[in-house]
């Protein structure tokens, strides 16, 4: 999982992505941290130009939102938006509905009331928030919303396995997962980090890095079976 497939499923669903900065208000660097979130809208849009159906752009301040068309690539853009902000922490709501979902649906995903249907993102732009707000009463830093009674309890179960390995990287191993994400390759990663491949090997496994990769694999699967 290093870049957007070309592939799609047949019948796509779109997900909308919302990522807020945990305790945003007590970092130190406001202005640092507004960078951070402008230079990661940036690499989402250019790294998922392919399939994306709105852009990323930061909002109210510390937040991140935009949506994917096809949404297998999510695991991988939330993977990617951590990275890149990473040390500090990113709370995030993904919800997957068809493009032309009513409010109906996101409704009942959200437990608000019915309203009628709709086919633009906005019911599904809705629903990431109200996924987020979840995932942050729940404490956790990833929630998905997908309509589906039977994956849902998987997918929340594959969130909480990822919470502490998540939680427990410090910065060498976030900045060893990031570089060897953009490079594909130890030895290019360690050249960038500055660092011999052994301890940049090291950073990886400290960081759980295969075993984080697998549970984000077993997700996108799950999507694309639910695309089907």
């Amino acid at each position: 999982m290093t870049s957007p497939t070309a592939t799609r499923p047949p019948e796509r669903l779109i997900a909308a992505l919302a990522g807020d900065i945990v305790g945003s208000r007590a970092l130190p660097d406001q202005e640092a941290l507004a960078l951070a979130l402008r230079t990661t809208a940036e690499r989402l849009n250019a790294a998922f130009q392919p399939v994306l159906a709105e852009p990323f752009a930061v909002v109210a301040g510390d937040e991140l939102r935009g949506a994917l068309s096809d949404a297998v690539q999510a695991p991988l853009c939330v993977a990617v938006m951590r990275e890149t902000l990473a040390p500090v922490m990113v709370r995030v709501g993904v919800a997957v509905a068809a493009p032309a979902a009513s409010a109906v649906e996101a409704g009942a995903f959200a437990g608000e009331p019915a309203k009628a249907p709709a086919s633009t993102t906005d019911d599904v732009h809705a629903l990431a928030l109200a996924t987020m707000a979840l995932a942050k009463e729940q404490g956790l830093l990833l929630h998905y919303a997908v309509g589906d009674d039977a994956g849902e309890p998987l997918l929340r179960a594959l969130c909480r396995f990822l919470d502490p390995l998540l939680r427990a990287r410090t910065a060498e191993q976030w900045a060893a997962v990031d570089a060897y994400r953009r490079t594909g390759e130890t030895h290019a990663a360690a050249r960038l980090l500055q660092v011999s491949e052994d301890e940049l090997v090291k950073h990886l496994s400290a960081a759980h890095w295969q075993l984080v990769e697998e549970t984000d694999a077993a997700i996108a699967a799950y999507l694309a079976r639910l695309a089907r």
